[in-house]
């Protein structure tokens, strides 16, 4: 997709060589974000209450009104999580601090979905300055230029259709203006339908670990599979032991904060079961797998009645961008691939799958599920999701004319190499250059889920897991091993003036954001995208032309309100 030409005016070339204003600073003016997942959540905060002269309002365009999206609706309830030794504190701990930390200290890594949107609905609700709009999606939208910039949403309200499953516009029409925009989203629709110019999947990967139609300027490369989250209830738990405690390849262990029960693992089960390889055999070229997987109990069992929610079954062929609301309109990918489904489409037909006899089946096959049952809901339907796990949608790329294969260190301010080759402190590793400017600290494993069936298995036909180094060997050597420095030019776009990206859209590149997707990290750059947007509307000062001046500000506003910045 093209990006708008700047204008060359008198006006234009002022933008860019003074310090451009959007309004008086006298002004009450509007931050509006886009999303209500934890990005989206962590950024209405940070911005409500750093810009309290100011107003902030929330979009959320999923249908159940309430927040959190994937981590609370969405029923992933284990949130990935990897400590880190620092040598300059000498501890050991998670390296993302700020809003995730506040969350995880009130519901624990493994929570009652409800618990953590009702904790959310508290942390917003007490910012006079900022409201919500419900159920609603961007239809189309409203644009100025010099400098290019958002200026306003025009929104519909959504519902899910009862006879297809699929979420549709409604009539009711609303219309949004602000000064600055935040998509925290996971699809990246205000960042695409602002004439975005980036990537979709992996396609800056180099092209000799990509599919011939990957490839090219008129590739259209793969995302990594979704999942749909469900329930189940009847685990097998063992008594009588110390936690953790492993039986098989299944890890089972506690909360030590709030009493809520977890389990993981399944590699091995993956191999030696053959009714987990005969069913995976048989519906992985059709679409769908089992993979090892995680498990949390709803909450502690006080509140958790009894169920569970699994994050083990990969949907291939989802393109994250696609809604069947957007078929037939401008907003449709054109480059959608054939052999794609929506993410309507997905939803639904997972849904209807995972409630086959031989599903439940291969599910038994794993230590602690032998009697598991799938829970079901009013209309005979198993409960699930009520968003799918998308895991990649599309990349910013700071390069408007040479976006290809092979780009994953050169167009992106969050590169691969800075992602993985991360050193232990502000003067080593491949993340040095980010020190300056950074906004905070993003850990996890490279951890790319599979993005075709045949990704999961060897030259000899066995299955394997993880498939990061299988998928990518040239860099298997290269484990993430600190966390990185997230500039703060990752969170911006090279031409919209107004525009923040803390959610899928952010610029990283493919392989980075295997590492970066967690939602941990995500709510990482939801405060950082707040707290700059509270700036922007403090100072009159767009996002993209921020100084370094501006930049620091914004640090040490992150660092006064909890935020880490430094290893």
């Amino acid at each position: 997709m093209k990006k708008i030409a700047k204008s060359l005016s008198s006006i234009t070339i002022l933008t860019v060589l003074a310090v451009p204003l959007f309004a008086t600073a006298a002004e009450a003016k509007t931050i509006v974000i886009y999303g209500d997942t934890m990005a989206g959540v962590a950024a209405a905060a940070k911005a409500a209450s750093n810009a309290p002269t100011h107003q902030v309002i929330l979009i959320a365009p999923g249908t159940s009104s309430k927040l959190g999206g994937l981590g609370t609706v969405g029923g992933q309830n284990f949130y990935d999580t990897k400590k880190w030794y620092s040598p300059s504190l000498g501890t050991t701990d998670h390296p993302q601090k700020g809003t995730f930390a506040w969350w995880y200290s009130q519901v624990g890594q493994f929570y009652n979905t409800d618990t953590l949107a009702s904790r959310m609905a508290s942390d917003l609700a007490k910012y006079s300055n900022l409201s919500i709009i419900w159920n609603s999606d961007i239809e189309s939208m409203t644009t100025a230029t010099s400098p290019y910039r958002v200026t306003g949403l025009n929104l519909k309200n959504v519902v899910r259709n009862s006879t297809t499953g699929y979420v549709t516009f409604g009539t009711t029409t609303r219309t949004v203006t602000g000064d600055v925009f935040i998509d925290a989203s996971d699809e990246g629709r205000l960042a695409r339908l602002s004439n975005w110019g980036g990537t979709t999947g992996r396609f800056d990967w180099p092209s000799n670990y990509l599919d011939a139609d990957e490839t090219g300027v008129n590739g259209k490369a793969r995302q990594q599979a979704t999942t749909l989250m469900f329930k189940v209830k009847n685990v097998n738990w063992p008594t009588g032991v110390s936690y953790p405690y492993t039986n098989g390849d299944m890890i089972f262990t506690v909360d030590s904060s709030t009493g809520a029960r977890a389990l993981y693992g399944g590699k091995d089960t993956l191999n030696t079961s053959a009714t987990v390889k005969s069913f995976n055999d048989t519906w992985g070229p059709q679409g769908y797998a089992i993979k090892p997987m995680n498990i949390a109990e709803n909450g502690p069992s006080s509140i958790s009645n009894g169920e569970w929610w699994v994050n083990t079954l990969l949907v291939f062929n989802v393109d994250g961008r696609a809604y069947e609301k957007d078929r037939g309109t401008s907003r449709f990918p054109s480059n959608m691939r054939s052999d794609y489904k929506t993410v309507d489409q997905a939803w639904v037909a997972a849904r209807d799958f995972i409630a086959t006899p031989s599903f439940l089946t291969a599910l038994k096959q794993f230590k602690g599920l032998e009697n598991a049952q799938l829970v079901y809901d009013l209309s005979g339907k198993p409960v699930v999701g009520d968003v799918m796990y998308l895991r990649e949608s599309i990349h910013n790329s700071n390069s408007s004319t040479s976006n290809a294969n092979g780009t994953e260190n050169s167009n992106y301010e969050l590169t691969t190499s800075e992602s993985i080759g991360a050193g232990n402190s502000a003067t080593t590793g491949t993340d040095t250059g980010n020190y300056s400017t950074r906004i905070g600290l993003s850990f996890y494993n490279s951890d790319i889920n599979a993005y075709k069936y045949s990704d999961m298995k060897n030259a000899s036909g066995s299955y394997i897991w993880p498939v990061t180094n299988a998928l990518r060997p040239d860099l298997s050597s290269t484990p993430a091993n600190n966390p990185a420095y997230v500039p703060y030019k990752a969170l911006t776009t090279s031409y919209v003036a107004n525009l923040l990206l803390p959610g899928y859209a952010v610029g990283t590149s493919s392989y980075g954001w295997s590492e970066h997707r967690v939602l941990p990290n995500l709510t990482v750059f939801g405060d950082a995208a707040g707290v700059a947007a509270a700036h922007a509307v403090n100072t009159s000062v767009n996002p993209l032309y921020f100084t370094s001046s501006d930049i620091s500000s914004v640090q040490a506003k992150l660092s006064s309100t909890g935020a880490r910045l430094d290893k």
